[in-house]
Parts: structure tokens; C-alpha cells; sequence
């Protein structure tokens, strides 16, 4: 299976710099990095490997090894660099060298790295040999080359060339000038709103804003997104969503990373922003957060990783999803079924008191166990949720139909208040019937 540059964890800066951002002069210096002198030592400082592999005239392949890590999960990677003196990769030129990848034992992952153009032929043995080896693949051209070594300051980002004493030997610009250039070359941060809510009960109003951005951006791109969703929600007057700054007490963001995420209230982070002008007796409290970016307070989420990966593990597809539904539901509208029969039963006084009780008490056990089996289900993919969530509240229904009869019940209720929560939960289980049949036709 083929890997991204984005996926290597050692790499993840790279997703910082965008392919449009790789000029025709970046590319040009990018061409000319020797395998041997820039781009094996440029590897090693990234992956902080310190080893040093010999390329001697009896080695016929320049072949790195050294270990990665791809969605948490290590591999043995193997490189094959291929530098200026190769400006066109073919099959015929690399294809010894990458057959000897077989030879590493444990290999999970091969990868063909060039600066020159790199033709079909050479990806499809390369991809051959990684299906034999049972390995994962990825092929790093000179665009992800230059995006790389540009990420980790190892070339000038305006002319690809590599520094040297820590600056560029062509234009002169210094690997001190990071900020400036990152600014320039890195990918303008971007979001998007998904609700907004307002709370203008006070004199001074407080808004809640949920945000998307993208799943790759690193701790240093989120804050730059902080600090732009803040400044546009206070001084775009031409967004919708502006707010008057000096009628704002409070803009609390919470930045999710992923759609799934949200469906759990699982942010990566929130950020509070406060009116500085506000009197200390009017100013709300404060996240407890470990990070401030001025007037901005960061609370990083320590467990968002671990919740994300239980979240993929527990997710279902659109199609799992909808036989579970369907099955649940079949036993949902079966119960319900029996019980309206009991309750009809002792309305028409073929059922004493003391039968309808107890009756009544053994199916709330038995929707007690229901509601509890569809609730410890997977996660629905977005397209079922709404869906998924009104099947949670029928069933709730069920068991409130059931439940003034349970056994142990507390609740100080004449029969008469009983009998009036069964039929108010009744008519509930109906109404979110009805909007269950909706949705469910719009999943077809």
C-alpha cells in the first residue's frame, strides 16, 4: 500500500509547505543536491540517525535504512536516493538497485526518493518489489524533496539551494530568517465555521465558535489558525459571522480536526479570548489552559489522540450501519408492539392491576438491556448520525414506556401519574418514529 510524506511522523512539518509553493528556481537548485553529500545527511539530521552507511565502489546500490514511524506504528524503511546524476529515473537504472531491497529482512517499508523526473516504469518496480517484500511504499519526487528539506531549513526556500554556515550561498538570505520565510512559503491557514451560538444574556455577549481545519497541521499551524479565526470574527466586516469588538466580552473557539471528532465533543484544542477592556468583576474565568498567545488562552486536549484512534476503531461503514439500524429497529417496534397490547389489555379490563404491574416491570427490564445494547454501539458514519441518534431517543421512549412500572422505583406516583407518563411516552415514541422513517428514506 502506498504512504503519503505527510504520514511519516518524522516528516510532518513537510505538510506545512504546499506543493503549489515549490517553485520552477526551487526545483532547478532541488535537481542539483548530490545523494552522497546533501540528501543522505540531510536524512539523517531529520530522522536524528547518527549511523553512517559506506558507499564504496563495490556497493551497488545507495540504499539508506533506518527506522520510521507511520501512524504510530514503526517500519524499517529502506531509501533509494537517487540524486543530480540521475536527471531521469527509469526502471533500467534503479531496477538492480531496488530487487535488493528483498535482501533487507523485516523491511516495512520502501521508498524511492529522487530529484530527477522519475519515469512509470521506475514506480511500478518499485511497487512490485514492495508487494513481494509485504511492505508498505512511497515515492518522494523532487516537488516533496524540495517541500521536505525546505520544512527542516536544510535548502533556501528561494532557490533550492542547500546552506551552508548557515546561510545561502546564492542569494545570500539566512536560515535565521525562518519566521519570514514560513510566512511566505508555508500554506496560508485555513478553517472552516461549523455553528456559532450566542449567549447575549449579559450586557457584554459571549459566543461559542466550532471550527474545522486540516487534520495535518502541526501545534504551530493551529495557532496561527487561533489567531486568524479570532482577528476575523472581531474585524471582517464583511463576513457574516463579524462581531462588534467592543460589544464582545468573550469568543471561545473549539478547533476540531476531523468531523467524527465533533460528533464526540473531541476538540485537539479550545482558545479563549477575552475583552482586555472588560472590568475585572465582569470578566468570565479562565480555561486553565497550559498556552497563551497574547490576549488569546490555549487549552491543548492531552487525550484528543487517544480518543481519535478509540473513534476510527469504532467506526462503522454506511452500510454496517444501516443493517444495524434496521435490526434494532425490528426489535424496538416489536416491543413496543407488546407492550401497547398489555396496555390495551388493562383498559379494556383483561388485565387486573397487580398482572398489568408486573407485566409492565419485566419489559422494563428487558428495554433497559435494549436502550443499553443500541447505545454501546459503534460510531456512525456523519450521513447516519442524525439518523442513528433519533433510533437512541426512540428507544429511550420504549423504556420510559415501561419504566413508572419498574421494580425499586422510588418516584412517589399515584396510578393515575403513571399511567399518564406511559401514554406521554406513548406519544413521544410515535413523533420520533415519524422522524426516524424520514431519515431513514434519505439513506437509501
Amino acid at each position: 500500500m502506498p504512504t503519503r510524506l505527510e504520514n511519516i511522523e518524522e516528516f510532518e512539518l513537510a505538510s506545512r509547505v504546499p506543493r503549489s509553493a515549490i517553485t520552477g528556481e526551487i526545483l532547478k537548485g532541488v535537481r542539483q543536491l548530490n545523494e552522497t553529500r546533501e540528501i543522505e545527511p540531510f536524512l539523517r539530521e531529520i530522522i536524528s540517525d547518527k549511523t553512517a552507511t559506506p558507499h564504496t565502489s563495490t556497493e551497488i546500490a545507495d540504499i539508506l535504512t533506518t527506522h520510521l514511524t507511520c501512524a504510530g506504528k514503526p517500519y524499517l524503511a529502506a531509501f533509494v536516493n537517487k540524486g543530480k546524476s540521475n536527471p531521469k529515473v527509469t526502471s533500467k537504472e534503479i531496477a538492480h538497485q531496488i530487487v535488493r531491497l528483498l535482501d533487507i529482512p523485516g523491511i516495512g517499508l520502501a521508498i524511492l526518493l529522487a530529484v530527477g523526473d522519475i519515469h512509470d516504469d521506475a514506480k511500478k518496480v518499485l511497487i512490485k518489489i514492495a508487494d513481494n517484500a509485504k511492505a508498505e511504499y512511497m515515492i518522494i519526487d523532487a516537488i516533496d524533496v524540495a517541500r521536505l528539506f525546505i520544512a527542516y531549513h536544510k535548502i533556501c526556500p528561494n532557490d533550492g539551494t542547500p546552506y551552508s554556515n548557515g546561510k545561502c550561498n546564492k542569494c545570500g538570505s539566512l536560515i535565521s530568517d525562518q519566521v519570514e520565510l514560513t510566512l511566505r512559503t508555508y500554506e496560508e491557514p485555513s478553517y472552516t465555521i461549523l455553528s456559532q451560538e450566542e449567549d447575549g444574556k449579559n450586557l457584554l455577549r459571549k459566543y461559542s465558535v466550532e471550527i474545522l481545519t486540516d487534520p495535518h497541521y502541526q501545534k504551530q499551524t493551529l495557532r496561527e489558525v487561533i489567531k486568524k479565526a479570532t482577528h476575523e470574527l472581531l474585524h471582517n466586516n464583511n463576513d457574516k459571522t463579524h462581531f462588534a469588538e467592543h460589544d464582545v466580552g468573550r469568543i471561545c473557539l473549539f478547533i476540531y480536526l476531523d468531523l467524527r471528532d465533533r460528533q464526540h465533543a473531541n476538540w485537539i484544542c479550545r482558545a479563549l479570548w477575552i475583552n482586555p477592556n472588560l472590568p475585572k468583576s465582569f470578566r468570565p474565568l479562565d480555561l486553565g489552559g497550559n498556552e497563551r498567545l497574547g490576549e488569546i488562552e490555549i487549552d491543548w486536549n492531552p487525550q484528543y489522540r487517544t480518543m481519535h484512534d478509540h473513534i476510527l476503531k469504532r467506526s462503522e461503514t454506511k452500510h454496517e450501519c444501516i443493517d444495524k439500524m434496521d435490526n434494532f429497529f425490528y426489535e424496538v417496534e416489536k416491543m413496543k408492539r407488546t407492550g401497547d397490547n398489555y396496555i390495551e389489555e388493562y383498559y379494556k379490563g383483561r388485565l387486573q392491576g397487580d398482572q398489568f404491574q408486573k407485566i409492565m416491570a419485566e419489559k422494563e427490564i428487558l428495554a433497559g438491556k435494549l436502550l443499553i445494547e443500541i447505545g454501546d454501539q459503534n460510531v456512525p458514519p456523519l450521513e447516519c448520525a442524525e439518523c442513528d441518534q433519533i433510533l437512541h431517543f426512540m428507544t429511550c421512549e420504549l423504556h420510559n414506556i415501561f419504566l413508572p412500572f419498574a421494580n425499586g422505583i422510588k418516584a412517589d406516583w399515584s396510578w393515575d401519574n403513571k399511567l399518564w407518563l406511559v401514554r406521554d411516552a406513548q406519544k413521544g415514541y410515535e413523533e420520533d418514529k415519524d422522524r426516524f422513517n424520514y431519515e431513514r428514506k434519505k439513506l437509501k
